[in-house]
């Protein structure tokens, strides 16, 4: 197996792909309990924070996974704020919740990474499939960059199919028109 295959392979641990350990930032409290009891009954690790400085100490302390964050924290930056600065230090997921969104407020979000809009208190099942498909989408994400940071590109295009095919989960084999062996990738 080459340098690069070993650190491809490498990149498969580095993401877990079991959400477990969520960041909610918001300032209403009455709020803020009643997620968490959802979330905790959905099986997730809640930690909770009312301001920036909170998120950030909680994000120093815990291995936070994805960020569930106000759009109109009440502190004197407010989520969106609170959120880019989050992400100039941190690599993670964001999720944007409110009581509701207007139009302005989508413009708002628009140059933040995010990861989806939820509005308060959404049923279990949106809840649960927006985060979700959030931290799978980060993790996707992660792993597209980490594998275009490693390929180099050849100047043989043959070179190039074998690389990619020994990178798929899947077995592949590949057969001439007279069904004589041509190719299998590692899998």
């Amino acid at each position: 197996m080459s340098l690069k295959e070993k650190e491809f392979e490498s990149m498969n641990t580095k993401y877990n792909p079991i959400l477990k350990k969520i960041l909610l930032v918001d300032d209403e409290i009455i709020f803020v309990n009643a997620l968490q009891k959802k979330l905790l009954s959905l099986g997730y690790d809640i930690f909770t924070a009312n301001s920036e400085l909170e998120a950030n100490e909680s994000l120093q302390e815990n291995e936070i996974q994805l960020i569930l964050i106000d759009l109109d924290l009440g502190d004197e930056y407010g989520g969106i704020d609170t959120a880019r600065r989050i992400l100039t230090k941190e690599n993670i997921p964001i999720v944007f919740q409110a009581a509701y969104f207007e139009k302005e407020d989508l413009t708002r979000v628009n140059n933040v990474s995010r990861y989806g809009i939820l509005i308060k208190n959404s049923p279990d099942a949106i809840l649960k499939s927006t985060i979700e498909t959030a931290y799978q989408l980060f993790i996707s994400t992660q792993r597209i960059k980490e594998f275009e940071a490693i390929a180099t590109p050849t100047t043989h295009p043959e070179e190039q199919i074998n690389s990619m095919l020994n990178y798929m989960p899947d077995g592949i084999v590949i057969f001439d028109s007279s069904w004589r062996y041509i190719y299998a990738n590692n899998s």
